[in-house]
């Protein structure tokens, strides 16, 4: 089994959007617009097992607070291609494209109840805080953070993936292999 990730187009967001809506209890609601802006910005890429979408993960970048934090706002996996590490080959690569435009930490909120707490703490990330969620659920969500700089968690360093370029215009975009 090989995983391919690439970035994902602004005008090709429709597996995005249906597998956000599939998980939506989980991933939470993040408007077709917000998505587009994340996907122009290069921040939205994209799993495929075999040649078909298997998950993905969006991402803010681009770097305008003075921590230097980037942020995961949705990351989903398709059931049927779940506990193959596409989500391990997800973060790698946006680990890496976060890393070479100047973010110094990654970071994520998860609600306390789901199982991908689990995936976030086995990946290298560390809890950091809580929050209230929204007002209709009030579920508490954990903040999950990763230090991209310094040494990294030794889980994290089995994540490193040969890179390979590739054109997707516009613009120009990364494109990832693992395995």
């Amino acid at each position: 089994m090989q995983t391919i990730i690439t970035a994902v187009h602004p005008d090709d967001l429709a597996f995005e959007l249906a597998l956000a809506k599939r998980f939506t209890d989980a991933v939470g609601f993040i408007p077709r617009e917000a998505l587009e802006h994340y996907a122009a910005l290069g921040g939205v890429i994209r799993a495929r097992e075999n040649g078909e979408p298997a998950g993905f993960m969006a991402a803010t970048l681009s770097v305008k607070n003075h921590a230097r934090t980037a942020q995961i706002y949705q990351a989903a996996i398709a059931l049927d291609a779940q506990r193959r590490h596409h989500g391990l080959a997800l973060l790698a690569a946006i680990s890496d494209l976060a890393r070479s435009r100047g973010s110094r930490t990654l970071q994520c909120w998860c609600a306390s109840d789901l199982e991908a707490n689990l995936f976030w703490h086995s990946a290298g990330f560390s809890q950091r805080g809580t929050r209230t969620g929204g007002t209709s659920r009030k579920r508490v969500h954990l903040l999950w953070q990763l230090a991209l700089v310094g040494e990294l968690p030794a889980a994290h360093a089995k994540l490193e993936l040969p890179r390979i370029q590739t054109k997707i215009s516009p613009p120009l975009f990364d494109t990832w292999r693992g395995h």
